[in-house]
Parts: structure tokens; C-alpha cells; sequence
């Protein structure tokens, strides 16, 4: 019987210290399904198109700058050689469409287990996608003594976190644009650049993959100030989901003006962000939630030169 007594008591301190050691709410977030809106073909087809209208109007845009050197005959040869690779790459796109966008799935799966221990709440949680656009986008400019052109790819997507029901509980959307072409040219210097279609298209799902992993984890856990020595703060997630050279806005206590502010350093778990002008950042509060530009964001690039009282 004491034999007996002492088994029970032992069981019951374990099951204590297992109550005390698992979390209350301990849930999961994985990835399910990735699809399209409309047939692969459809979007191969739209990508054929718009490539051949883009570079129609690259050419265009070359021809009508005057230049002493030459600048807008070699946008129009830049041009014309990218329309030529570019259609090329409508059977890459169909590849990674009908295997549902394997990239786009395995960078989200590995950006969410990224930044170490998460949990979303109580609950199963999964998160589904679809692509719904993809396109082709070409600039250029030109000026007396100088030339520049860019193409890029555009692709946006959708995306849905279900409970086990099969129930939406969040959900957005997002554009992602990638660079494929470069052409710089002033009267004594060239500059071009050029990737090849596997190598874009992998790129691009994995940009698309960190951006829908930024939002979903930051619904969940949201991005926050977690230190701060006054001239640099630190945030409570790290690389690759922060990756150096990101833009952050933070907002500071005696400022209804967002700070913005780059990330310079990273570990695991944590990136560290400073002014680009060494703003004291004194004013910016632990614990206060912070926000995370995309490249396509007007923040991620633009200086916000802020106007003060004249003398």
C-alpha cells in the first residue's frame, strides 16, 4: 500500500511539473496549400504580353532621348536583348507554377521557425496563399548627358491564416517588385546588369515568402522596441526576418513624427536600428510597437527632411 501511495505521488509531481512546464496556450503555425487565382497558362500568357508592351515602350522612351553619346541607342539594344531572354522565361514561370510555388512555401515555413521559440496562442494554425498577379515593369530616363532604365518583376499575392475549422482569421495582401535588368550610362561610363530567369524567379518567390512571414508573425507577436541606449534600439525579432539595411519606423514620446530608422547590426533574435542622420532616439519607449517598410514602401527609400522653427 505504501508502495502504492508513493507511485500515485510521484505521478501527481509530475503531472504538476509538466503543467508548470508546458505553456498554457501552446499552439502551431504551419504552412498549407499554395496556389493560383487562374491557370498557369493564363499567367503565362499575361507575362508574354506584358513583356513584349513593357519593352515596346522601353524602346520608345530610349529613342526619345537626344543624347551627344550614344546613350539612347544602347537603351534600345539593352532593351530589345531583355525582351529576348524575358520571353524566354514564360516556361520557368509555368514550372514553378504547377508545383504550386515551392520557394514561396519553403522560405515562409523556414522564416516563421526563424526567429526561435513562437507561439501563436491556442490553437492549430495554418497559412495559405495564392498568387494573383504577375507582370513585367520598365522605366527609363534620360537626360542631356546620361541614360538610366530599369526592369522589373511584379508579382502579388494573397494570403489567409485558418484555425483548424477551416475559418479565416487574418488575411492581406502584398506586391512584391524584383529587379531583372540595369542600365546606367553618362558620357564616360557604362554600367548594366542582368540575372537569369531561374535565378529571378527563385529570388523573387523567396522575397514574397519573407514578406508574408513578416506580417504574419508580426499579427501574432507584433515588431516592438525591446532596448535602448539612446542612439541605436534594438527589436524583439533578428535575421533573416530583419535583414541589414531594412527600414524600421519607430515613434518617440515628444514627436507625433515617425523616426526612421535603418538596421545596422543583427544577432539571432534581435536587430539593432539607428537614425540615419545619429537622431538621439532617447524619446523612443521600450516596449512600443514599431513598423517594418518593405522595399516598395515609400519609406524604405525616402529621406523625410523634417522643417523646424526659423530663427
Amino acid at each position: 500500500m505504501e508502495a502504492h501511495h508513493t507511485l500515485r505521488a510521484a505521478i501527481v509531481a509530475s503531472l504538476v511539473y509538466a503543467a508548470i512546464a508546458t505553456p498554457a496556450h501552446a499552439g502551431s503555425l504551419s504552412v498549407g496549400k499554395w496556389s493560383t487565382e487562374e491557370s498557369c497558362r493564363f499567367y503565362v500568357t499575361e507575362w508574354e504580353r506584358e513583356v513584349a508592351v513593357a519593352s515596346g515602350s522601353s524602346r520608345s522612351a530610349g529613342a526619345a532621348v537626344l543624347t551627344r553619346d550614344g546613350a539612347a541607342a544602347a537603351r534600345r539594344s539593352s532593351s530589345q536583348s531583355s525582351a529576348a531572354y524575358l520571353r524566354e522565361w514564360g516556361q520557368e514561370l509555368n514550372e514553378i507554377c504547377t508545383q504550386n510555388f515551392p520557394r514561396i512555401r519553403s522560405t515562409l515555413a523556414s522564416a516563421m521557425a526563424s526567429n526561435g521559440a513562437f507561439n501563436p496562442g491556442d490553437g492549430v494554425f495554418t497559412v495559405e496563399g495564392s498568387l494573383t498577379d504577375i507582370g513585367y515593369e520598365s522605366s527609363a530616363y534620360g537626360s542631356a548627358s546620361s541614360a538610366e532604365a530599369n526592369d522589373n518583376i511584379l508579382v502579388t499575392v494573397t494570403y489567409q491564416v485558418r484555425n483548424a475549422k477551416g475559418n479565416v482569421l487574418y488575411g492581406g495582401e502584398l506586391t512584391k517588385s524584383f529587379n531583372v535588368a540595369t542600365l546606367i550610362e553618362t558620357a564616360g561610363s557604362t554600367f548594366q546588369s542582368s540575372q537569369s530567369g531561374r535565378t529571378v524567379f527563385s529570388q523573387l518567390q523567396s522575397e514574397v515568402g519573407f514578406a508574408v512571414a513578416r506580417q504574419v508573425l508580426f499579427h501574432f507577436e507584433p515588431l516592438r522596441v525591446v532596448a535602448n541606449d539612446g542612439r541605436a534600439v534594438a527589436f524583439n525579432y533578428g535575421p533573416p526576418l530583419i535583414p541589414m539595411g531594412a527600414a524600421i519606423m519607430v515613434s518617440g514620446e515628444r514627436s507625433l513624427q515617425p523616426k526612421r530608422l535603418i538596421v545596422t547590426g543583427a544577432l539571432p533574435g534581435r536587430a539593432v536600428a539607428q537614425s540615419p542622420a545619429l537622431a538621439s532616439l532617447a524619446d523612443v519607449t521600450i516596449g512600443s510597437a514599431a513598423f517594418f517598410a518593405e522595399e516598395e514602401d515609400p519609406y524604405a527609400s525616402q529621406e523625410v527632411i523634417q522643417g523646424g522653427p526659423l530663427p
